[in-house]
């Protein structure tokens, strides 16, 4: 492996846990207060309204989507943390790093289409920065005369 591939391969773990913690920033934060009627009526709606789930009390959408949102900050921890253990020890198992590399780019390249489709900018940025970093880190090392 390349000097590359490991700066960007961490590079790509670090914007992985950065973004958990602005993530968890923002989620600590709670929502913003409404601008306008339509907005509060929204914000009652999803934080007063429960809906049956199988197996599960009622649950309201502000607890469901609160819930996604923290499985989220830990999804992007984990893969940041594993990612840095697994960059510390690529001498030993080097096809262990090649597979995370590649898993990596893969999962944080669906969820970059998805953060196009779904989300807002600052999320789609730090996603597309990471999976460029991971896409990055897949660079073939040169062959040394």
């Amino acid at each position: 492996m390349s000097k590359l591939s490991l700066v960007a391969f961490r590079t790509g773990a670090w914007i992985s846990i950065v973004t958990a913690f602005v993530h968890l920033a923002g989620h600590v934060a709670g929502p913003q207060a409404p601008r306008n009627e339509t907005e509060a009526k929204l914000t009652e709606l999803m934080t007063t309204y429960g809906f049956a789930l199988p197996g599960a009390p009622r649950r309201t959408m502000m607890e469901f989507f609160d819930g996604f949102s923290l499985t989220f900050t830990l999804f992007l921890a984990l893969t940041g943390v594993l990612a840095l253990a697994i960059a510390r020890s690529r001498g030993a198992v080097p096809e262990l790093y090649r597979f995370t590399a590649v898993a990596l780019a893969g999962s944080y390249g669906i969820l970059l289409g998805i953060s196009l489709k779904y989300f807002f900018l600052a999320p789609t940025v730090c996603l597309g920065l990471a999976f460029i970093a991971f896409a990055v880190s897949l660079t073939p090392e040169r062959a040394r005369p």
